[in-house]
């Protein structure tokens, strides 16, 4: 199974939790900051691999964005090899 299959296998795997609740995938920021430095990368390098605006990188590294598939799919594109377990958080 390829990256991408996996990671849309797994946007499709968001279940009800009873109570009409969802789990939701939450970017792990402190992952990703880390991940930035030791590549030493700008919030606009970030911007530019995962195909979004430099605000909406700036939104998501202060918390103020969570998830969304432009978001998600952005930080698989920008981080290929790293472990969806690392990237995300399910809550």
């Amino acid at each position: 199974m390829t990256d991408h299959m996996q990671s849309v296998s797994l946007l499709n795997k968001v279940e009800p939790l009873g109570f009409g609740k969802e789990l939701t995938m939450k970017p792990n920021i402190g992952y990703i900051k880390e991940e930035m430095k030791r590549r030493k990368w700008t919030g606009n390098q970030l911007a530019m691999k995962m195909g979004i605006s430099r605000m909406e990188v700036s939104r998501l590294l202060r918390g103020k964005r969570v998830g969304g598939k432009k978001c998600i799919g952005g930080l698989i594109k920008a981080f290929p090899d790293a472990d969806l377990n690392d990237l995300f958080f399910l809550e």
